[in-house]
């Protein structure tokens, strides 16, 4: 639901860490503890474009992500960009800085959904 759709990644929890493949995602200890606590293998984060943020240098919790498109929508940009070989999309706010190759993304852990055996699950935010 939603245009674009939301995001979605599957995860797992090993040595205190959430995992996105061979990826560590640096999220906030309400997140990892939900993944932690999850108790399933098939367990997935959501989160919607207009919730990531991208740059061109690293900043605070950033990953980097090789981009593959920017589309100009008028009132947004929308940009699609690879990381760990899967496909996102952040939709970027008109009159946003131009965007490298490479470049670096974070993912609100405000708005970070979990998703259990396909159900959504609450998250403790702090």
């Amino acid at each position: 639901i939603g245009s674009p759709g939301m995001n979605f990644m599957s995860v797992s929890h090993q040595a205190g860490k959430v995992m996105f493949g061979e990826l560590p995602l640096p999220v906030n200890e309400a997140v990892s503890r939900s993944v932690a606590a999850a108790g399933s293998s098939n367990i997935k984060l959501g989160i919607r474009p207009e919730f990531i943020t991208v740059s061109n240098s690293p900043e605070p919790n950033s990953v980097p992500v090789e981009v593959v498109n920017l589309q100009d929508l008028g009132t947004y940009s929308l940009l699609s960009f690879t990381l760990n070989g899967q496909l996102f999309k952040a939709r970027l706010p008109e009159g946003h800085a131009p965007v490298g190759d490479a470049a670096h993304a974070v993912f609100s852990d405000q708005h970070i959904a979990l998703y259990v055996d396909e159900y959504l699950v609450e998250i403790g935010h702090e």
